[in-house]
């Protein structure tokens, strides 16, 4: 469990520190309608042997740990748009399996609210993930 705790702390810092591309992008799809912003950020590679196979254990204490520390709850379920912002932004990157993502989605580059979600890939197309939304405000509770 001490493993865990590190990892979430770890993983809170090299967002902060390490970020790559920060930027939200945009992403639009006039067959589907969709239109949004997202941007995903690569946490950590997690150990095979510390998480594979234990992904929704992972995302269950993490989700308490925000819970917890920040007071926001997990959404339980994406809408149709957000879940294509995922995997639009996901896209981005060669990830593969027990690597962890941070995507932040919104409705346009300038909103004040969004939804963050971590996703721990599984395999190609394949990840959990665990959804919060989120205002402006809410990302101090994130970043202390």
């Amino acid at each position: 469990m001490k493993k865990l705790i590190c990892l979430i702390a770890f993983l809170t810092v090299s967002t902060i520190c390490f970020a790559q591309d920060a930027d939200l992008k945009h992403y639009y799809d006039p067959i589907q309608g969709f239109d949004g912003w997202a941007m995903s950020e690569y946490i950590d590679s997690v150990k095979k042997e510390d998480v594979i196979g234990l992904e929704n254990i992972f995302l269950e204490f993490m989700d308490k740990e925000i819970s917890d520390q920040t007071g926001l709850t997990s959404i339980p379920k994406l809408t149709k748009k957000n879940t294509w912002l995922l995997k639009q932004a996901l896209n981005e990157w060669d990830y593969e399996p027990g690597e962890v993502y941070l995507v932040l989605c919104a409705d346009s580059q300038y909103a004040k609210n969004g939804i963050a979600i971590f996703a721990v890939i599984k395999g190609k197309n394949d990840y959990l993930w665990r959804a919060y939304s989120i205002s402006e405000n809410d990302l101090d509770k994130f970043l202390q």
